[in-house]
């Protein structure tokens, strides 16, 4: 779709700052694997976009389901993104998502989150905020848009 082609253009182009913060960018949607391959070609996306044709993973994750549109039901995609620690914790889901800053909405909040780590002299102090704020330094992102990782709508 128009709005997952911008999406992913945006992390395309902030890829190297999630590089730089340890983060990886994973899409992952349910058309089939020569799809995916033809759609990242064109876009020149240099990240992994996952094919799940069976759809269990993008259920598994709630990114599957009932959707509504000018009065109609259907199932399909819903469009979401996902913070997975390196230990497979979801630290932070993105379920509101402005598909045309929504790459540079994450760095933000990763930015602003590092930045308030570094600044923090009392690791008793800084554990007990984090309670409240999710760190994401050495986090991976999974888009669900197919946002799980991103999970993707059908192109």
């Amino acid at each position: 779709t128009p709005g997952w082609t911008t999406e992913g253009q945006g992390f395309r182009d902030e890829l190297e700052h999630f590089n730089n913060k340890d983060i990886s960018i994973i899409g992952m949607s349910a058309d089939s694997v020569q799809k995916q391959k033809n759609f990242c070609d064109k876009q020149n996306f240099s990240y992994p976009i996952l094919a799940d044709e069976t759809k269990e993973t993008l259920k598994a994750y709630g990114a599957w389901g009932v959707k509504k549109m000018y009065g109609r039901e259907y199932e399909g995609i819903i469009r979401c993104s996902f913070l997975i620690n390196v230990e497979g914790i979801v630290e932070k889901v993105y379920d509101k998502v402005k598909t045309k800053s929504h790459a540079k909405d994450i760095l933000s909040d990763i930015g602003y989150i590092s930045s308030y780590f570094y600044q923090e002299t009392d690791l008793g102090s800084y554990l007990r905020r984090i309670l409240k704020r999710i760190q994401f330094h050495e986090c991976r992102l999974l888009l669900k848009s197919f946002h799980l990782v991103q999970i993707l709508h059908s192109h």
